[in-house]
């Protein structure tokens, strides 16, 4: 599987994952959009709550631990069994690092 496949199953199944990008240790997220930017990348949405972040994270359920990636960066993925995390407020908006949605966690936008 891909890591495409593999985030889009996460966000089907309310799944965590692992990532992590070329050279840089890995990040445990949870991945609530996948879709395209309008420059036609192709991104992830996720909350991230563990692992390596280069602008540090904040506490769990902190708005300020979204992030946004392009698939493309991802050089791995995999599910991990863990519990979802979410923050303790929604995202007021998506931004734009997904405009055109390919599939997103159910229920939550």
């Amino acid at each position: 599987m891909n890591v495409y496949e593999t985030l889009r199953m996460g966000v089907l199944a309310k799944k965590p994952c692992k990532i992590s990008k070329s050279g840089e240790p890995e990040r445990k997220i949870c991945p609530y959009l996948i879709g395209k930017s309008n420059d036609g990348e192709v991104n992830v949405l996720y909350y991230q709550y563990g692992g390596y972040s280069s602008r540090g994270l904040r506490e769990d359920g902190s708005s300020a631990n979204w992030r946004c990636n392009r698939i493309s960066d991802i050089s791995n993925a995999e599910i991990v069994d863990e519990p979802w995390h979410q923050p303790l407020e929604k995202p007021k908006t998506r931004g734009s690092c997904v405009v055109f949605v390919d599939i997103e966690v159910e229920g939550y936008y």
